[in-house]
């Protein structure tokens, strides 16, 4: 389940990435700001699987990585999974830009149906 956390002005990327780390999951979505729990291990299990199988038949350009923020134009999201340029992963501090991004996969959650099919 996802929290929507109230703040005087609408959350930016930069107010989010100010924030300490917690252990939540927090994203920005036109200006507010989501916060859920840390993933359950059996949506991590059910994460892990693609990415394995993903990696295994990317080429050398593709990178396949789990629960990194990638910049849309409504703010930053965390997909479960992230199929991305190379390039692009080896030169991100933070996050990635959405036109780096091919594919994602979300593991839809008992808890956050909606939302994760949103």
């Amino acid at each position: 389940m996802r929290t929507q956390v109230a703040h005087a002005d609408p959350w930016t990327t930069e107010a989010l990435y100010a924030l300490p780390e917690d252990g939540m999951r927090h994203e920005v979505l036109d200006g507010t700001l989501l916060v859920s729990p840390p993933p359950t291990v059996p949506h991590q299990l059910a994460a892990r699987r693609p990415v394995a199988a993903l990696g295994a038949a990317a080429s050398p350009d593709i990178e396949v990585l789990e629960a990194v923020g990638v910049a849309v134009p409504a703010g930053l999201l965390v997909p479960d999974v992230v199929v991305a340029r190379a390039a692009a992963v080896h030169g991100a501090q933070r996050n990635l830009a959405a036109t780096d991004v091919l594919a994602v996969v979300e593991i839809v959650s008992p808890s956050s149906r909606t939302q994760d099919r949103r």
